[in-house]
């Protein structure tokens, strides 16, 4: 079996240059994710002067690490003894959820026909190779299932639509939608829609885990997924109080917060991996602790091919060092355009 991993890098890349790097709806790698081309999409979630007190506080880490950031903030709230601090630093998380929610729902509206994801699935689909192949996307965008249904013809509206597929987001995806817990105080009958946003947000983190039961997977194509409104888009897709099924980029994960997910996607992912003789990492750091997990259950002998814009080599070795069953494959530097154009299927 092939396994194809997808990082940030390969979002980005697959837009093909189609957006200035002051868009909006250029895909973000992880440090850009309180860029201030995304401001606009901030709206329910900070205020101008939180967003500049986040960006403050990344530039403290190296690499301005959003992750680093986002991971030592999380940690801090243990030691904190105030309780109502405590939950306050707690829902600023929710807040975090549902600002890449939109961010990165605003991201998948810029699919077309050059996107290259599409290119990367009809190179696989022509010649109609015989291998298995499987897909693990660190993404929360859908640019990659909108090219897999356009290629592929097939529709996702539930979970099993990607399991069947080989299709594994761990990180989750902004199409699926989680409802509120029967603990969750009821949405005020004056429907406004502000205030639905604020409880959704702000409960996130607060009152116990999420149930996956009677989750929504929206159809990636949805037209009002599309809206740049988040409040028009709320009203339009019907929602009261509900969660996105994202997990923060933090590089380690608690997956308990969201009932079964461990079991029905990282569960999957492993035994995908279990199967897996060739792993290509593609515009990933591969620095996150799933990805490390998932890794550990490939077989010895499987061959590890990574692409990157300029880092194949630093990342591969990386993954090396710890994935020592793992055999030395090709480092492709180039980006994902130079992976498509590489006889990679042959």
């Amino acid at each position: 079996m092939k396994v194809f991993v997808f990082g940030a890098g390969a979002s980005l890349a697959s837009q093909n240059n189609a957006y200035p790097e002051t868009s909006k709806f250029r895909a973000p790698l992880i440090n850009d994710l309180f860029d201030d081309r995304y401001k606009d999409l901030s709206i329910y979630m900070f205020t101008p002067g939180e967003l500049d007190e986040y960006r403050a506080a990344v530039k403290n880490f190296d690499d301005n690490s959003v992750e680093d950031w986002l991971g030592a903030k999380w940690d801090s709230i243990s030691s904190l003894k105030n309780n109502s601090i405590k939950n306050s630093e707690i829902r600023s998380f929710g807040h975090i959820v549902f600002y890449i929610w939109n961010v990165l729902r605003l991201i998948s509206v810029t699919y077309d026909e050059n996107n290259l994801y599409k290119k990367f699935l009809q190179k696989l689909y022509a010649p109609r190779i015989e291998d298995e192949l499987a897909y693990v996307n660190f993404n929360y965008d859908t640019l990659f299932e909108k090219a897999y249904s356009a290629v592929f013809h097939k529709n996702f509206t539930n979970l099993d639509d990607y399991i069947n597929e080989n299709i594994i987001k761990p990180h989750g995806s902004i199409n699926w939608i989680l409802n509120k817990r029967k603990t969750d105080q009821e949405v005020p009958s004056s429907r406004d829609t502000r205030l639905k946003i604020d409880l959704s947000m702000r409960n996130f983190y607060i009152n116990g885990k999420i149930s996956m039961e009677n989750s929504q997977f929206l159809d990636p194509n949805l037209e009002y997924l599309r809206d740049n409104d988040i409040a028009r888009a709320w009203e339009s897709l019907s929602l009261g109080i509900m969660y996105p099924l994202i997990f923060l980029p933090i590089s380690k994960k608690d997956f308990t917060h969201i009932e079964t997910f461990s079991e029905k996607v990282i569960e999957k992912g492993r035994e995908i991996m279990g199967r897996a003789d060739e792993i290509y990492i593609i515009g990933y750091r591969a620095r996150d602790y799933v990805i490390r997990d998932l890794i550990m259950y490939a077989p010895s002998g499987c061959v590890l091919n990574v692409i990157s814009e300029s880092h194949a080599k630093e990342i591969s070795e990386y993954v090396l060092s710890w994935a020592g069953q793992l055999k030395r494959g090709t480092s492709l530097n180039g980006g994902f355009s130079a992976f498509i154009a590489a006889p990679f299927t042959q």
